[in-house]
C-alpha cells in the first residue's frame, strides 16, 4: 500500500542496474508515494529506462527525476520521452551524461512542443550536436512552461539553420530563463545570432556561453543587443 507521505528518495551512486528498476518503483516510487527519485550515476540502461517510462505514463506524484551518469542512450530517451506525452506531474528531468545524441534530441524536442509540465532540462555532456539543439530550439518557438535548459558539452557546432532557428526562438520564447551553453563550439555567428534574439526577449535572465570558440566580436553583437533591449534596463 502506497504511503500518504510524500518523500525524496536519493539513490545514487549504489550500482543498481535494468534488473533492480521494477523493485524500486514498487518500493520507492509507489510505496513511498515519492516526488522526487533520484537515480544518478548507476548502470541503467535503455531496458531501465522503458521500465520507469511505463510507471511515468500514469504516475501523478512524481515531480523530479534524476537519471545523470547512466546508459540510457537513444532508446532510452524515446521512452522516457514518449512516456511525457501522456505524464502531467513531472517538473524536472535529469539526464546528462546518458551517451545521448541528435537522434535522442529529436525525440525529445518533439515532446516539448505540447509538455506542458516540464520546466528544468538538463541535458550536459551529451553528443546531441547541432541538428540535436536545432530540433530543441524549434520546440523553444512553442513551449511555454520550460524555464531552464542546459546543454553543456554537447558537441554544438553552428550552422545556418541552428542559428536562424536559436534567433526566432530566443524571440518568441516567452519563458526561458536560464540557458546554458557553455563548453560547445559555438563560433560568432552563433553569438551574433543569439545577439539577434536578445534584442527582443524579455524573458531570458542568464545566460552561459563560456568555454565556447566566440571572439571579442561575438562578445560585442551581445553586449549591442543587451543595450537595445529596452526591457533589460
Amino acid at each position: 500500500m502506497a504511503s500518504n507521505t510524500q518523500t525524496k528518495v536519493s539513490l545514487s551512486g549504489r550500482g543498481f542496474t535494468d534488473q533492480d528498476i521494477e523493485n524500486i518503483i514498487s518500493k520507492e516510487v509507489v510505496g513511498k508515494n515519492c516526488i522526487e527519485l533520484d537515480l544518478s550515476s548507476n548502470f541503467i540502461t535503455q531496458r531501465g529506462a522503458a521500465a520507469l517510462a511505463n510507471e511515468l505514463r500514469f504516475n501523478s506524484t512524481l515531480t523530479h527525476l534524476n537519471l545523470t551518469n547512466n546508459r540510457i542512450g537513444n532508446k532510452g530517451m524515446k521512452h522516457i520521452s514518449d512516456s511525457l506525452k501522456e505524464n502531467r506531474t513531472l517538473s524536472e528531468l535529469m539526464i546528462g551524461g546518458n551517451d545521448i545524441d541528435q537522434d535522442g534530441a529529436i525525440h525529445l524536442g518533439a515532446v516539448l512542443e505540447d509538455n506542458q509540465t516540464l520546466t528544468v532540462l538538463m541535458l550536459q555532456n551529451n553528443g546531441i550536436l547541432a541538428d540535436g539543439f536545432l530540433r530543441l530550439a524549434n520546440a523553444l518557438k512553442v513551449n511555454k512552461t520550460l524555464n531552464h535548459l542546459s546543454v553543456v558539452n554537447n558537441h554544438i557546432t553552428t550552422n545556418s539553420n541552428m542559428l536562424t532557428t536559436l534567433s526566432d526562438a530566443l524571440k518568441t520564447n516567452q519563458t526561458l530563463i536560464l540557458l546554458d551553453l557553455w563548453d560547445n563550439q559555438i563560433k560568432d555567428d552563433g553569438a551574433k545570432a543569439i545577439a539577434d534574439g536578445l534584442e527582443i526577449n524579455k524573458a531570458l535572465q542568464y545566460l552561459y556561453l563560456g568555454k565556447n570558440e566566440i571572439t571579442d566580436d561575438g562578445a560585442v553583437h551581445i553586449a549591442r543587443a543587451l543595450k537595445k533591449n529596452t526591457s533589460r534596463q
